[in-house]
């Protein structure tokens, strides 16, 4: 970690999470030596479900998780813009990554969008809804839908002067756990295929205007007793430790600290 962070009038960086556990668990790792504190953490939301007409999705009760409800309402709500909103005075650094878009989304006629998130797909909600298509992450509709909420998303960005401080973190999938092991396809989706579909959206926000950063493939490796379970997106504890290394690079001083 470079001085600068460390010592940076010893006003830990608020953070607003956009994403999966990606950033996350990239917080909850570094978030103990006091350099950041967490804000709000939004998940299971695509970014064309935060620009889209609300959703109705049923039988959330279904969900066991409090945060699953809520993560799954606000999808539906597409209430992403409305909380950057009121929260921006008080967001230091967004961090944003894209794993959740990983299951595509949920369109209705009328232009209403769902998040397929895992927790439609594994509580059977998803079967429950109707007269919806399903628009897979990566390909060509997709991604046309994605660029077009991207461009609603940096207006939100600057209107809120929160660009500066957004940072999208393109980790890609580890190919190898940490003992040994190659790791296994996510709803049938293998590391490498994954980060080829991710390579076009990443270019498409740094186009406009979002800062990027990703780690050194070498730097990245899948843990196979992560908690939540073997994944390409499960890291090790030395994966996290480049990310948040990464975030300390990159992120500009406390909003409210003498730096400002």
């Amino acid at each position: 970690m470079t001085d600068g962070v460390r010592t940076a009038a010893g006003v830990p960086r608020r953070v607003f999470v956009y994403g999966s556990c990606v950033s996350r668990d990239t917080f909850e790792h570094a978030s103990p030596s006091g350099r950041y504190v967490l804000s709000r953490y939004v998940a299971r939301q695509s970014l064309i479900s935060a620009y889209a007409g609300a959703a109705v999705v049923p039988c959330t009760d279904a969900l066991s998780s409090p945060f699953q409800r809520r993560m799954v309402e606000g999808d539906a709500e597409g209430d992403l813009p409305s909380l950057l909103e009121a929260h921006a005075a008080e967001i230091d650094l967004l961090v944003w990554d894209l794993t959740d878009e990983r299951l595509g989304v949920l369109i209705w006629p009328d232009g209403r969008v769902a998040t397929r998130s895992v927790e439609l797909v594994a509580s059977g909600i998803e079967k429950l809804l109707e007269g919806q298509r399903h628009v897979p992450f990566g390909t060509d509709e997709h991604f046309a839908l994605w660029c077009r909420a991207l461009g609603r998303f940096r207006d939100t960005l600057r209107d809120l002067d929160l660009l500066g401080r957004t940072v999208l973190l393109a980790v890609p999938w580890a190919e190898v756990s940490d003992d040994g092991t190659a790791v296994a396809r996510s709803f049938g989706v293998g590391p490498a295929e994954g980060n080829a579909a991710f390579q076009r959206y990443h270019a498409a926000a740094r186009d406009a205007g979002i800062r990027v950063a990703a780690p050194a493939h070498e730097d990245v490796l899948a843990a196979a007793g992560h908690r939540w379970g073997p994944a390409p997106f499960h890291y090790t504890g030395r994966t996290y430790d480049a990310i948040a290394t990464l975030l300390d690079d990159v992120a500009p001083p406390p909003a409210h600290s003498s730096e400002k």
